[in-house]
């Protein structure tokens, strides 16, 4: 899948990123997600996308947190730019490991069958863009975009915050 990015993840904009992942954080959040769509946007609007949705997670994670970032970054995504939101679409069916402590390998493994979309109908032939904070190996966006596929839809896009290097 296309994935455009704001920036690479280093320096500042990885900065932005990890105290987005915090609950104090939520208007810093809501502004990256702005930026994303202010700078993004017009690209976006060429991609003739008919529904955008958030990478989701788990409901203990989003406890603990006290937060779920992507769903803030879509918001102020789509105080920008008109986009057709379904935020709560994808579900992640378990619990997983941080994807930032395991090696490539073990990314893909910690997030095959995570997923799933609650609506299958509402995906059905359509261009859908995730959202997401960061992507690394691409194994969660990659998850996504296989369950988004199964399940019907006929693109499947990603915007994401920064952009990594895996280490391995």
């Amino acid at each position: 899948a296309d994935t455009l990015a704001l920036g690479p993840y280093r320096g500042e904009l990885r900065e932005a990123v990890l105290r987005s992942k915090r609950s104090t954080e939520e208007a810093l959040t809501l502004a990256l997600g702005a930026l994303m769509g202010q700078q993004l946007g017009p690209l976006l609007e060429t991609q003739e996308i008919e529904l955008v949705t958030n990478t989701p997670t788990h409901w203990k994670r989003r406890w603990q947190r006290g937060i779920q970032s992507t769903e803030l970054l879509l918001r102020g995504i789509v105080s920008q730019v008109e986009l057709p939101v379904a935020s709560r679409m994808l579900r992640c069916r378990r619990y997983t490991r941080k994807q930032g402590t395991l090696s490539p390998a073990e990314r893909f493994r910690n997030v095959s069958n995570a997923f799933r979309v609650r609506k299958p109908q509402q995906v059905r032939g359509k261009h859908v863009l995730v959202v997401d904070d960061v992507m690394t190996s691409g194994a969660t966006l990659n998850e996504l975009a296989r369950v988004l596929q199964q399940a019907g839809a006929r693109k499947v896009s990603n915007v994401v915050l920064a952009r990594g290097q895996c280490s391995s």
